[in-house]
């Protein structure tokens, strides 16, 4: 009987999430969801909510969620989010939680991509930030190159100054 209820419960939030017509209430039922939900229900939760809200701090608080994850079902998705989603806000969110997730070299594909191609410099200014932490120096070409002939002063001057904290 407790894991009826406790699975209505799940169920009851996993609706609110979705479909609650206040975006601070949804907010709020995905951070929880995303705290209780049992893996196998919440990845794919977590990818339509991220994909379908209409408030963008819903969608990053639902990619914060599909980060802590930490599986590798979850890596696809934030690739996915950080390279096609409308709103630069989710795809900064993406981008952070797809560097920590994915294998260092993926990172590295990804990174240096939204670095040279996504349209928001915040998206870039993080994918430098990640380039900096990944590990083995392997993000060192990228920030380099960034540092150098990046067309965004700001990106520049970030990478300039992730690279100065390397040495």
């Amino acid at each position: 009987m407790g894991k009826e209820r406790g699975d209505a419960g799940v169920g009851a939030l996993i609706d609110i999430a979705r479909t609650h017509p206040n975006p601070a209430v949804r907010r709020k039922a995905v951070k929880t969801v995303g705290e209780i939900a049992p893996p196998e229900v919440l990845l794919g939760v977590l990818v339509e909510v991220a994909r379908r809200d209409p408030d963008d701090v819903v969608k990053q608080k639902a990619v914060e969620a599909l980060g802590r994850l930490d599986t590798p079902e979850a890596v696809a998705p934030l690739a996915r989010l950080a390279r096609a989603e409308s709103s630069a806000r989710v795809r900064e969110e993406a981008v952070e939680q797809y560097a920590s997730s994915a294998a260092p070299e993926s990172a590295l594909v990804l990174l240096a991509d939204r670095l040279a191609n996504d349209s928001s410099s915040d998206v870039q200014v993080e994918a430098v930030e990640r380039l900096a932490e990944l590990p083995d120096g392997l993000g060192i070409r990228a920030l380099r190159e960034a540092a150098r002939s990046h067309p965004s002063r700001q990106v520049r001057a970030e990478a300039r100054r992730r690279l100065e904290a390397l040495r």
